[in-house]
């Protein structure tokens, strides 16, 4: 973004290879800021793309970057960037979240194999669709207690993150206005110290930086609970993982695989939010 508020619509492209180191050299005159996209195409048309936020630099300064690590999960951004998030405009709840975000918190979107979106009102299924997103759910205006489930499935080449689902509750009314009222909602984000190809050491002790990660804009509340499991048999068990010091601790095993993980946030005001990512980063010995 050029000073001024001016947009421009250069855009050049480098093609290449992962794991790859990238060197930039960027232009600061006038407070410019600088919009960063990572698109990874399969060989069947398949894709993953990655956004950066506007992000402006200080002069003669050196920044260090990291893209397309694990874990790849729902990111909530601010919503003059990217997407709405999760809002109601009047009496139509939509959720345009991001659902392949990565662990350096940038926002994500893949090619899925099978998606659904599904609103629960009072316990009751009230309206599903086959897609991540889409047009929105028209609700009554009355107040209700809503659990907004979005479940996606990716395949190959796609190693990681094959399966998530998420799952929000809140209470919600009319909301007055034209413009996306931000619901009260947060996701978990995992940020692991993986290597260039996203794995960590099999066997040992492994410590996994977490936080909750709440909606701007919103009524959410302080973090109350948060609670971690893991799997690593895809799901079949779960086990729960000791949290501390807004880290995870997990004991690899000692063979080759994936991790799972599993996790439940609530805020002081009740609002809740389930996640599970299957797959979420991959472990190997390092001889």
């Amino acid at each position: 973004m050029l000073p001024g508020g001016w947009n421009s619509n250069l855009l050049t492209e480098t093609r290449f290879t992962t794991p790859w180191v990238r060197t930039e050299y960027v232009n600061t005159d006038g407070g410019a800021r600088w919009l960063r996209f990572f698109r990874e195409r399969g060989p069947e048309g398949g894709e993953t793309v990655l956004e950066s936020p506007l992000t402006g630099y200080t002069p003669a300064l050196t920044y260090r970057e990291s893209w397309n690590r694990g874990v790849f999960s729902p990111a909530l951004v601010p919503a003059d960037e990217y997407s709405d998030g999760l809002t109601r405009t009047g009496d139509v709840i939509r959720a345009n979240v991001p659902m392949y975000g990565d662990g350096a918190g940038h926002a994500g979107w893949a090619a899925t194999t099978r998606a659904r979106t599904a609103l629960y009102r009072d316990g009751e299924l009230f309206a599903e669709h086959p897609a991540v997103g889409g047009k929105g759910f028209r609700v009554p205006p009355g107040a209700a207690d809503y659990r907004l489930v979005v479940e996606t499935e990716r395949g190959a080449p796609a190693a990681l993150s094959t399966r998530t689902s998420t799952a929000w509750t809140f209470r919600s009314e009319h909301a007055e206005g034209d413009d996306p009222l931000p619901l009260p909602v947060s996701v978990v984000r995992f940020s692991p110290a993986l290597d260039a190809r996203n794995t960590a050491r099999s066997g040992g002790i492994y410590r996994i930086p977490v936080r909750v990660e709440r909606q701007r804009g919103s009524t959410v509340g302080e973090v109350r609970d948060l609670t971690v499991e893991v799997s690593f048999d895809d799901g079949a068990t779960w086990n729960p993982a000791q949290i501390r010091k807004g880290r995870v601790t997990v004991r690899h095993p000692a063979a080759a695989g994936f991790v799972s993980l599993r996790a439940r946030a609530a805020d002081a005001a009740g609002n809740t939010v389930e996640q599970t990512v299957i797959r979420a980063y991959r472990i190997a010995s390092r001889n």
